[in-house]
């Protein structure tokens, strides 16, 4: 039964039959009419604001990669940490997992298999500095809007999680005794390399840069996903009744259940989250999910900048 759940064919069957079963509930919930005419109506400009939204977001990560990579003693500038941003972006979107896009980013970083590990500790928290932001942000957002919230259990039970994750998350970096506690049991258990992978990790929790990767998640989010966000909701009409500060009380949780590893890419549970995070907030059904397709065609698209760069890598390939 365990080698069944590690075969990656399952898993992916497993993660598609997630997506199809919320395909399918959205294709039955949804008036798709009224969808497509929220969709035609939208502004040109919106579209254009929210792509260089979603562009300066991930320029804004590509700079805290950047920064990660330089503690770590690896020369990438960040043009080049742009550059792989979005190509990891494109085989993201169009690959059947988001580990596709950091496995190239890590094998770009690392240039051969000395510094992988190094290298793979370097993307993992990237990641993992963005969703401890996200998650900070909505526990901080959903106190901003306490009076909405403990009127919706589930949207109390996701903020309370994520405000718990965060306060232990501290306990653990400020207060490192149980750390040291914690690696000495470790050590009598793993080997050598392990313990290593460890090292590696526990390097970025130095002030020196754990400010760093923290502040720039905290741009990013801001631009990358609450700003861009509402920019389309303000464009389908909701600019007087839904507030940013609204917007960001439930986006960060839409983005934390979309990249949950249990679809493909997303798909059907990211649409599931923005109807039933922004219907808190009296958002239509329709209106939410216009929302969400919009956010992901037009990732999607601005993805796409990195096939140029993909080209000319195959054509050096070819010309070595």
């Amino acid at each position: 039964m365990k080698h069944f759940f590690k075969n990656k064919k399952v898993l992916f069957l497993l993660k598609a039959l997630v997506s199809v079963g919320f395909v399918v509930w959205l294709i039955y919930k949804v008036q798709w009419g009224i969808v497509w005419r929220e969709a035609s109506h939208i502004g040109i400009w919106f579209l254009c604001l929210h792509a260089i939204l979603i562009l300066l977001g991930m320029f804004f990560s590509a700079v805290k990669w950047q920064r990660m990579a330089a503690y770590r003693n690896f020369s990438l500038s960040v043009v080049e940490s742009f550059r792989l941003y979005i190509a990891g972006s494109f085989l993201n979107n169009f690959f059947p997992s988001f580990v596709g896009g950091d496995t190239y980013r890590t094998i770009q970083l690392a240039q051969g298999k000395e510094r992988m590990l190094t290298a793979t500790a370097t993307v993992v928290m990237d990641r993992a500095s963005g969703l401890w932001v996200a998650m900070a942000l909505s526990a901080v957002f959903a106190i901003v809007e306490w009076s909405s919230v403990i009127m919706h259990p589930l949207w109390f039970f996701l903020a309370f999680g994520c405000g718990w994750g965060i306060f232990l998350t501290f306990v653990l970096v400020w207060w490192r005794q149980p750390l040291r506690w914690l690696g000495r049991v470790v050590r009598w258990f793993i080997p050598a390399r392990v313990g290593r992978i460890g090292e590696e990790f526990s390097a970025f929790f130095h002030p020196d840069i754990l400010w760093s990767m923290l502040g720039w998640s905290v741009i990013f989010n801001f631009f990358g996903v609450v700003l861009a966000n509402a920019v389309l909701f303000w464009g389908l009409g909701l600019s007087l009744s839904l507030s940013l500060t609204q917007v960001a009380s439930v986006i960060f949780l839409t983005s934390i259940i979309a990249s949950l590893p249990v679809s493909v890419n997303g798909i059907g549970i990211k649409e599931w989250a923005y109807y039933t995070l922004f219907g808190f907030l009296g958002v239509g059904i329709e209106t939410a999910i216009t929302v969400a397709l919009i956010n992901r065609f037009i990732q999607m698209f601005v993805s796409f900048l990195a096939v140029p760069g993909f080209i000319r890598s195959s054509l050096k390939k070819q010309a070595v």
